[in-house]
């Protein structure tokens, strides 16, 4: 019987850093920034869409943090004009790769079977069901305002699409594999038939629902790096892991996941059972071996790092919320914040914004978690981050507001 491999909580961090593509200075190789995204693309499974452009939309937040510069528009060729990547529901809205259509399209063909509000709502609109595929087969790719109303049933609920007839139809064909984003100008997305984006020679059949989650539990231990079972069922194809238990124990005992112990600072074990992939045995080899090269970086607040709260606590002891919705008297750190990565612990946070008019990154506040390491190197570190994000969104200049070192260790001041 082997025995089974015991991680710090250091050695665990430092795994789920490097995996997801945050450890050693971002490439300065030379290949194309098209195939960096892609290999990013790959390595997390998903990259979150969101509207929010307070400093940049998430998406292109994420692959900064991970690549540095890049030109932005080649994610948007990759996906609009190239197709090797596509607007899907993982997460949530994402963009994943056409490579794991198929996984994806499990759970379109199940949205589109299973009894539910919106397929009886559906049902109950043939004629707006029937307008919209008709015109898009005529006229695609269009925008929603392009479709009439013709709803018989308006769709009602306790929230703010209340009677946003035509755009809850797109969004439901949309998560039923009917239609897709065929293109985007600014937040507005232009559909067509979903046959019609997918590129050429893209497979496009569903897989058997448990061949779908025996890949999709694989893509997210990959990019976790050290995980448990409801880690796993958080990331990636969010909540569709159907009868993962009896899927972990077959890629146990194929030999391609292997179980783990967590030990916390306090030397008692981290509860659940955790597991790494095999893929990943050489970098955790290299990790314990001392081969970790720290960076200091920024992050989206919707980072694939961070995306579940509850392991990022675990796993962190950071306790991170969106205070976008909640009044601005009643917040603690501000409308968008981005955590501070440092190495393999997240020590503090910014609350910038994007001044497009002056072109200037204005910082409202800089915030240090307890545990931050008082020095002027972790300063000029944070600082250095903060520019090159500035210089990522073309600004000008950075500004730091007169309050906006706040509760920040004695070290870090100079810098910022």
């Amino acid at each position: 019987m082997t025995t089974q491999r015991t991680l710090t909580l250091t050695q665990a961090r430092r795994l789920a850093v490097a995996c997801q593509g945050l450890a050693d200075p971002p490439p300065v190789d030379d290949a194309p920034d098209a195939d960096r995204i892609m290999a990013v693309a790959r390595n997390l499974g998903c990259l979150q869409i969101d509207p929010i452009r307070a400093v940049e939309r998430t998406q292109y937040l994420v692959l900064w943090s991970r690549l540095g510069a890049y030109d932005m528009a080649l994610l948007d060729q990759l996906l609009y004009d190239d197709g090797h990547l596509f607007e899907g529901w993982a997460h949530c809205a994402s963009i994943v790769l056409t490579e794991d259509y198929p996984v994806h399209a499990t759970w379109m063909r199940h949205n589109a079977t299973r009894p539910s509000d919106s397929n009886a709502w559906i049902e109950a609109n043939p004629r707006l069901h029937r307008h919209i595929l008709e015109r898009l087969y005529a006229d695609g790719p269009l925008p929603a305002r392009a479709f009439d109303d013709l709803t018989e049933t308006p769709w009602r609920s306790n929230g703010w699409n209340n009677n946003r007839n035509v755009g809850m139809m797109l969004d439901f064909l949309w998560r039923r594999g009917e239609v897709a984003v065929a293109q985007r100008q600014g937040r507005t997305r232009h559909w067509h038939l979903a046959d019609a984006v997918l590129p050429a020679g893209a497979e496009r059949q569903p897989l058997p629902e448990a061949e779908a989650v025996y890949q999709a539990a694989q893509t997210a231990l990959r990019a976790l790096g050290v995980a448990t079972p409801q880690q796993i069922k958080e990331h990636f194809t969010r909540k569709r892991y159907p009868k993962l238990p009896a899927i972990l124990a077959r890629l146990e005992a194929e030999g391609r996941i292997v179980p783990v112990q967590v030990v916390g600072d306090d030397g008692l074990s981290l509860p659940g059972d955790w597991f790494v992939h095999v893929e990943r045995l050489p970098l955790l080899e290299r990790i314990c071996n001392g081969g970790w090269t720290p960076r200091t970086t920024l992050l989206s607040p919707f980072d694939n790092l961070i995306a579940d709260r509850a392991r990022t606590e675990q796993l962190f002891d950071f306790h991170y919320r969106m205070e976008i919705y909640t009044p601005k008297a009643k917040r603690q750190y501000g409308y968008y914040v981005l955590p501070i990565l440092h190495g393999e612990r997240l020590i503090g946070r910014v609350n910038p914004i994007m001044d497009r008019k002056r072109e200037r990154l204005l910082v409202h506040n800089v915030y240090a978690e307890p545990h931050a390491p008082d020095d002027p190197e972790v300063g000029r570190a944070v600082m250095a981050a903060i520019k090159d994000l500035a210089d990522f969104l073309d600004a000008k200049g950075v500004e730091m507001a007169e309050s906006g070192a706040h509760d920040v260790p004695d070290g870090w001041r100079a810098a910022l």
